[in-house]
């Protein structure tokens, strides 16, 4: 079972020659996404990369709590019984 995702989901991977050209690239992707863009390929003097914003249109809130929970409880399910595994074969 996959982690479940929210309905927007940002990646990005953005290099910089001094900490400050980071902040300066988060600063225009905020400006970017304000206007409306969701897949961009960019560079400059000092910084460069890529970031995407991916949507899951039927994600809801209340569907990701839903989901969330039962990836939680799956995990926990599948964890006791690779312990119960593990103690049996050390018997």
């Amino acid at each position: 079972m996959n982690v479940p995702r929210r309905r927007y989901t940002l990646t990005m991977e953005i290099g910089g020659d001094e900490i400050n050209d980071i902040i300066a690239a988060l600063k225009s992707i905020e400006f970017s996404i304000h206007q409306g863009s969701r897949d961009v390929t960019t560079g400059g003097y000092s910084w460069g990369g890529n970031w995407k914003i991916k949507e899951l249109p039927d994600q809801t809130h209340d569907g990701w709590v839903a989901a969330i929970d039962a990836w939680l409880e799956e995990k926990e399910r599948s964890s006791r019984h690779a312990r119960a595994v593990e103690t049996n074969s050390t018997m």
